[in-house]
């Protein structure tokens, strides 16, 4: 169990990180994953490793990570096609939930794949609140 789910003392190491999915076998949501990654609780709420946790920022920069080359954070550059993550309100607030009710709007090699436009300011949260 001690060695389950390392994070931190991997990015202590200097061990290039980056976020992914265990889908089918788990949940594709990376907003899932990256409060997994800060509160390290299970299901059930117990916790696994506590001296692994990682900040919300250092959990948001594993899905930040050049998939072609893991040890580079992606640019946001002129001419490169857009992978971005609309939230619909400020990180300040997102980063306590980290929770993918917050995402207003998702485009992927520049084009719409989430767009939560028909949907009030209101609806959808249904996420407790994550500690930071």
């Amino acid at each position: 169990m001690p060695d389950m789910y390392r994070l931190r003392s991997l990015m202590s190491a200097a061990i290039p990180l980056c976020g992914g999915s265990d889908a089918p076998y788990g949940d594709p949501d990376p907003w899932k994953s990256m409060a997994a990654a800060v509160t390290r609780t299970t299901l059930a709420g117990a916790m696994i490793g506590e001296e692994e946790c990682l900040s919300p920022e250092e959990a948001l920069a594993l899905y930040l990570v050049d998939p072609r080359e893991i040890s580079r954070q992606r640019q946001i550059v002129p001419g490169a096609a857009a992978d971005l993550c609309l939230l619909d309100r400020p990180w300040a607030e997102v980063r306590r939930r980290l929770c993918s009710d917050d995402v207003r709007l998702t485009i992927a090699a520049g084009k719409i794949i989430h767009d939560r436009v028909d949907q009030s300011p209101c609806e959808g949260r249904a996420c407790a609140d994550t500690p930071a």
